[in-house]
């Protein structure tokens, strides 16, 4: 059974300088959110928390932004590190829906983003990752354009013979 997991979208992003593409992102997950409900796909949201940051618990940056939003009896799992994995209940919550596929989107690509779907990989977890439904921020070394590339490349062709990572529009996710 597939999953949806979106991960730290929340009001912090928003903040200067925004990430990148944000209103775009911020549709495509919409457009998700609508598609698992209506498809029976469960969701689960990430919610990332560290004091002294926009992040911080209990702030205006830690509220989820744009819509992109738990409805009632949606699982919520909050973290504290760039893995949603590490020292949470996401693969219990995960297991007990059933979930053997994930469909990754949010926030930000190189840190959480990327860590999360190779942590789901690694769990045993086929991962679609949806390429239009994540991004960043700009960064000194690189632009969030040159980031998202750089991973949409990387994904899919991560030597991972056991567990498979897709890279896949948004629409196609719930396809496959």
């Amino acid at each position: 059974m597939k999953a949806l997991l979106v991960i730290d979208f929340q009001k912090a992003i928003s903040f200067e300088p925004a990430a990148h593409a944000l209103m775009e992102t911020r549709d495509v997950l919409l457009q998700a959110l609508e598609t698992a409900r209506s498809q029976g796909i469960p969701v689960v949201f990430v919610q990332h928390s560290e004091a002294g940051t926009p992040f911080e618990r209990n702030t205006e940056g830690w509220e989820f932004f744009g819509g992109v939003a738990p409805l009632a009896g949606e699982a919520v799992v909050e973290k504290a590190s760039c893995d949603a994995f590490r020292h949470t209940r996401l693969d219990e919550v995960l297991r007990s829906l059933g979930a053997d596929t994930l469909i990754i989107g949010g926030y930000a690509t190189e840190f959480c983003i990327d860590t999360s779907i190779r942590a789901a990989a690694s769990k045993g977890y086929k991962t679609l990752v949806m390429q239009d439904g994540h991004t960043t921020r700009n960064r000194e070394h690189l632009s969030a354009t040159e980031i998202k590339k750089h991973h949409n490349w990387i994904w899919p062709n991560m030597a991972n013979p056991a567990y498979e990572i897709c890279l896949l529009p948004a629409a196609d996710c719930f396809k496959a």
